[in-house]
């Protein structure tokens, strides 16, 4: 599964965004869209500015290959475990993450830059990971699910990073 959601995230980011917003929310939750958002202080990402191991992955490329390099990279970065469980939190955030990816999938098909065909591949790998979201789930997990959820309380990673640790 993890190879499958990485190939789509590549593919996605490649044609879906030209510049990249990250801003906090009043809640901490850490978000990334293409467009800056009204009103709120964000800052325009620049991959080359990203972590060394991410930098000399992105000077390998060029044009939309170091966007799409540097946005998986990003989208799959471990900022690390939370400290305390949050169910609903981690599930919030989990979900945020497939919204986004969902609708940047959307937008490609729309806009021809993928098929039909790897639209409903793309979509099914992100309902597989969907179901996995339940706070109920969450309050009864132990071992590994216990640290994929701690992994998705942390607002900074993306539900992507956390099913590459925890779930392989």
């Amino acid at each position: 599964m993890r190879v499958m959601v990485l190939f789509f995230l590549l593919i996605i980011t490649k044609y879906a965004f030209a510049e990249i917003y990250k801003w906090v929310d009043e809640f901490g939750v850490t978000h990334y869209s293409e467009r800056a958002p009204i009103g709120i202080k964000a800052e325009s990402i620049n991959f080359d500015d990203e972590d060394k191991h991410v930098k000399e992955v992105i000077d390998k490329t060029d044009g939309n290959q170091k966007l799409s390099k540097g946005l998986a990279n990003l989208i799959m970065k471990d900022y690390g475990d939370a400290s305390e469980l949050d169910c609903q939190k981690a599930v919030d955030n989990g979900n945020y993450s497939l919204d986004v990816m969902q609708e940047n999938i959307r937008k490609s098909l729309k806009n021809g830059y993928i098929s039909r065909e790897k639209y409903e591949k793309g979509s099914a790998e992100f309902e597989k990971l969907r179901i996995t979201l339940a706070e109920d789930k969450c309050e009864n997990s132990s071992n590994e699910w216990r640290k994929y959820y701690l992994c998705l309380t942390n607002s900074m990673n993306t539900i992507f990073s956390c099913a590459n640790k925890y779930l392989k």
